[in-house]
């Protein structure tokens, strides 16, 4: 026969055979069959337990009231699970089990998680003073087990990401001792990841007051330095702390993290490698819409609660065409964390050479060397390197590329060169890229095939199983909103487990009811296609369709800004006022077009981006095209030099041609100067065709020469051959000895 089941960690409770609940009479009876039960195989004295449970009547009515809770057991349980005689009574093994045993074995991970509660949790018995103290001496028993089985419970969430039972696992701990310095830096952490920043500060200061009154003594170092975190949230201007650097948390409030907790775990574990000083890099590759930015969030949130200096970049299509563009972005993030300025001012002064916020940060630096070329590059990725080994001084560095496709040529060229020589620092690097083959170039193809060089771990994100991709869809949906049954699977069933493509469904749902896109026969179709280009397609333009003007003027501007989609002045060109710009800014977040990144916003995916640029017609798109020339025409020159391959990019697409052909060309030739010839070469090939006249030759030479820098001599000998109209003598000169120098790299000269 199998045995009652009780449960004394938590409230008790007595289960019979079947699993059903019994109830006893009263809560003596219950307090009785504990105490025989947690000493089991032992005699104990019938008059000590009519005192211990009937302390206030005589001794005689004490031991019937004893004789009666013991025939009651014995009719719940069986009479020959107890061996009584006159004098003694004692619980006979294998009639009862309770939920001990698994916590007082020497690895207490085999019980439940809901089992790790205080002993006899909530259950007293006032009028019995010799019970409670028993109760007492048990829970002091047991409670450093309690505590080791809730403190690894916590790390294994911490490194699942899950901050939901970070949470429970934080109260419950902290319910069983209100100073345990694991449960309050688990609860910390936890609200944190929830986007309550205020909430988790309110809760340290209240701890630390309760720690100094009842212990006269101060919070630990590292949750102090944890607390100071939180406290700089979104660090903007001033001089980065010399100790903390900030954790944007605030992005977490309107965002849940549902169904990546092994994927996590494979980032946690490689951080761990990483913070020894045993560098180790990660690529994660996905469809677009898939997660693979909220999991490097998400990540980065929990490593910089641990005391790590993140610093993310966003990369855009704008930028492929721009040198150093990513990587110079990257700096500009990493002077903001601790120990920057402790970089050699020679290696400052280099990295001002090209990013001019750094100049304007230390404006005593000296002059930087005169360089050119191939090793103006080498010398600016010395330049970062120090800046980074600087930082790792202070704190281990998590670096993050966001869209690695998107990235410029030599930004990639530099990245990874820098993976390839810090040895023995603490620092891991976040790359993440679209798993479509076609969206990558070959510098971003060749970057990823040399993974094993530079210590490169690749991570395919998969789309959620079915049952996560409910859990997000009941996370999205608030219960008054009464999502119906039918409309769940089709919404579910529909986004085919890309979590953006099932944010869109639902807000498609809110506007249209039954008549949304997942319950159209159109999407049961596109739920088959992976990537679901056509379900984001249609999606995103039934989103644009349903906003209000403002909120459409606002969207299809920030899509051809790149990353000025944060400058507010720039929406003055559609009139729009700042406030009015930031209202419509928070239309496109609630509707999934924008995202919440920390301290800035951001498109939710290229894929959307794109889809917004493309969506408007093209006289609309060549006139704004125009307005943001006109604009960075304006700017050019200010505190910050405009790039002139941005301004030519945009005065391209307004059909502004003419104007064009000077940036085109002095943006050419200062990629070249720079070192960095990839996107000269992109540049110039890209514009060249429309090219006529003194300027088509220009570029031509301009263009031999870059692709010399990148080694393709065959590439320039044929450009050079492309004039049809004759060179003036100092450029046929010039272009004489580009030729000879091809040829003898190609040996057919001697």
């Amino acid at each position: 026969m199998l045995p009652y089941q009780l449960t004394v960690l938590g409230p008790p409770e007595l289960r019979g055979p079947d699993g059903d609940p019994i109830r006893l009479r009263t809560r003596k009876h219950l307090a009785l069959l504990i105490y025989l039960a947690v000493e089991p195989n032992r005699a104990h004295r019938r008059d000590r337990l009519a005192c211990t449970f009937w302390p206030g009547v005589e001794l005689e009515e004490a031991r019937h009231s004893l004789a009666t809770a013991l025939s009651v057991l014995r009719s719940e349980l069986s009479r020959d699970a107890f061996d009584s005689g006159r004098d003694t009574v004692r619980l006979l093994g294998g009639h009862l089990l309770t939920d001990l045993p698994s916590l007082l074995s020497e690895d207490p991970d085999g019980i439940d998680v809901p089992r790790l509660r205080p002993f006899l949790e909530d259950f007293e018995l006032n009028d019995a003073p010799d019970f409670q103290l028993w109760k007492d001496a048990q829970h002091v028993r047991l409670l450093p087990l309690l505590q080791r089985g809730l403190g690894r419970r916590i790390e294994e969430s911490r490194r699942r990401g899950d901050a939901g039972q970070l949470e429970v696992l934080g109260e419950r701990l902290a319910k069983l001792d209100p100073l345990n310095e694991e449960g309050v830096r688990a609860l910390l952490e936890a609200r944190a990841l929830a986007g309550d920043r205020i909430g988790a500060l309110r809760l340290f200061d209240r701890w630390r007051a309760m720690l100094a009154e009842e212990l006269g003594a101060e919070p630990p170092l590292e949750l102090q330095r944890l607390a100071e975190r939180l406290r700089r949230g979104r660090w903007e201007g001033g001089a980065p702390s010399a100790l903390v650097a900030p954790v944007p948390t605030e992005q977490w409030k309107e965002r849940v993290f549902i169904g990546r907790g092994v994927e996590f775990g494979r980032c946690y574990a490689l951080w761990e490698t990483a913070r020894t000083a045993t560098p180790r890099h990660l690529l994660i590759r996905g469809e677009s819409g898939i997660g693979k930015t909220t999991l490097v969030e998400r990540f980065a949130t929990t490593v910089a609660l641990e005391g790590a200096s993140v610093a993310r970049v966003q990369c855009y299509q704008l930028e492929r065409e721009l040198p150093f563009g990513v990587i110079g972005s990257l700096v500009t993030r990493l002077l903001d964390l601790p120990g920057a300025s402790t970089t050699p001012p020679p290696q400052l002064a280099e990295l001002a050479r090209l990013i001019p916020k750094v100049r304007q940060r230390y404006p005593t630096l000296p002059a930087p060397l005169p360089t050119e070329g191939e090793s103006a590059r080498i010398m600016f990725t010395e330049a970062v390197m120090a800046l980074v080994a600087a930082l790792a001084q202070e704190h281990p560095v998590v670096l993050v590329v966001d869209d690695i496709h998107l990235a410029d040529a030599t930004s990639l060229a530099v990245l990874h060169l820098i993976l390839r020589r810090i040895e023995d620092l603490p620092l891991m690097v976040i790359l993440t890229s679209s798993s479509a083959l076609e969206a990558e170039t070959p510098n971003a193809r060749r970057f990823v095939d040399n993974a094993r060089s530079i210590n490169l771990t690749k991570l395919a994100l998969g789309p959620l199983h079915e049952g996560e991709a409910t859990a997000l869809l009941e996370a999205e949906v608030t219960p008054a909103e009464a999502l119906g049954p039918a409309v769940q699977r089709a919404i579910v069933g529909g986004a085919h487990g890309n979590p953006m493509v099932l944010e869109l469904l639902i807000e498609d749902w809110r506007r249209h009811g039954d008549g949304c896109f997942a319950l159209t026969l159109g999407s049961m179709a596109v739920s088959q296609n992976r990537p679901p280009r056509e379900a984001f397609r249609r999606l995103v333009e039934e989103t644009l369709a349903a906003l209000d003007p403002e909120s459409r003027s606002v969207v299809e501007l920030a899509a051809m800004l790149g990353k000025r989609l944060n400058d507010l002045s720039m929406y003055t060109m559609v009139d729009l006022s700042v406030t009015r710009t930031m209202r419509a800014m928070t239309t496109l977040t609630t509707q999934r077009l924008f995202r919440d990144a920390g301290n800035h916003l951001e498109f939710a995916s290229e894929l959307v981006r794109s889809q917004c640029y493309m969506a408007m017609a093209g006289p609309l798109r060549r006139m704004l095209h125009g307005l943001v020339a006109d604009r960075l025409l304006a700017e050019d020159g200010a505190e910050e030099p405009i790039p002139g391959l941005e301004i030519a990019w945009h005065l391209v697409r307004a059909d502004r041609l003419a104007e064009a052909i000077p940036y085109l060309l002095a943006g050419g030739r200062e990629s070249i100067r720079r070192g960095a010839p990839h996107e000269a070469d992109l540049a110039l090939s890209t514009g060249l065709p429309a090219l006529t006249g003194d300027a088509r030759r220009a570029a031509i030479l301009l263009l031999a020469e870059a692709r010399q820098e990148l080694g393709r001599w065959e590439d320039s000998l044929r450009v050079l051959d492309l004039a049809e109209e004759p060179f003036s003598e100092s450029e046929a000169s010039e272009r004489e000895v580009m030729r000879i120098v091809a040829r003898r790299w190609l040996g057919q000269l001697t």
